[in-house]
C-alpha cells in the first residue's frame, strides 16, 4: 500500500512512499520483461485476486465502467 492521507485516515499503517508504487508502473511499462496484463509486486509477477478470473464479474465491471466514462468518450 502507498502512503496517502486516506490510508492514514482509515487504517493504522504507514504504507510505502508514492515513488515506491510508481516504480512498479515504470518497470511494467519500460522494463526488459514484458508484463502485459500481469500484476506486479515489487517488480515481480504476482497472483491476482481470484475475482479477476470471474467472467460474470468482468462483464458487470465492463458495463458499470462504460456507464461511468460514457460522458468522456
Amino acid at each position: 500500500m502507498i502512503s496517502t492521507r486516506l490510508l492514514h485516515a482509515v487504517f493504522a499503517v504507514r504504507g510505502a512512499a508514492p515513488d515506491h508504487g510508481a516504480r512498479n508502473v515504470i518497470e511494467a511499462a519500460t522494463g526488459p520483461i514484458p508484463h502485459s496484463g500481469a500484476y506486479l509486486d515489487d517488480g515481480r509477477p504476482a497472483r491476482p485476486n481470484p475475482q479477476v478470473g470471474d467472467l460474470l464479474f468482468q462483464g458487470r465491471l465492463r458495463v458499470v465502467t462504460s456507464r461511468l466514462v460514457a460522458d468522456w468518450l
